[in-house]
């Protein structure tokens, strides 16, 4: 476990969190207008189904375990169907990230220290040390501007088109 100042980044997610994550997945009007988390955090159901995919979880909370933020890494390919603005081997990209904030830690700065502290932890997890291709991306909402921002501030680039349907874009830490 590492800390940010009060807020402490733990590995996994209690019963409590689980909860207090589909109920932000399902009213927050940020988590609402910028993901797909009302889909993949719909109900406890979802929570597993998604998390049968074997995601890393990583939480930020108060002395309380109140949850605070939420990270995850996954193994998954970049998707293919998608227009690149360079040429990229894209078989070096595997590791995939998301990041939400939650009131009231929104706006105080804590992304940059809570993504670099979950990803210390991350590196040294089984499947990081065997996983031979360790290009990170993710993708966001092309609307998503202090996502964007925070991420380019962590060395992320954006790399491709908004998708005409849904607006996200793929960023890569290059």
């Amino acid at each position: 476990m590492q800390t940010i100042g009060k807020l402490k980044v733990c590995e996994n997610i209690t019963l409590r969190q689980i909860s207090e994550l589909i109920k932000f997945s399902n009213t927050d009007p940020v988590i609402l207008s910028t993901t797909r988390d009302n889909e993949r955090f719909k109900d406890k159901i979802a929570f597993n189904a998604w998390r049968a995919k074997r995601r890393k979880i990583y939480t930020l909370a108060d002395e309380h375990k109140k949850l605070f933020g939420i990270i995850w890494f996954g193994i998954k390919s970049l998707p293919k169907n998608i227009h690149y603005y360079t040429s990229l081997d894209t078989s070096r990209y595997t590791i995939t990230l998301a990041i939400r904030f939650y009131e009231p830690a929104r706006g105080k700065g804590l992304s940059n220290l809570f993504i670099n502290k979950a990803w210390d932890l991350y590196k040294e997890t089984k499947e990081y040390l065997d996983n031979p291709n360790k290009g990170i991306w993710l993708e966001t909402n092309i609307n998503n501007f202090p996502a964007i921002s925070a991420y380019k501030n962590l060395g992320f680039k954006l790399v491709s088109k908004p998708d005409a349907v849904t607006g996200k874009v793929i960023m890569l830490q290059l």
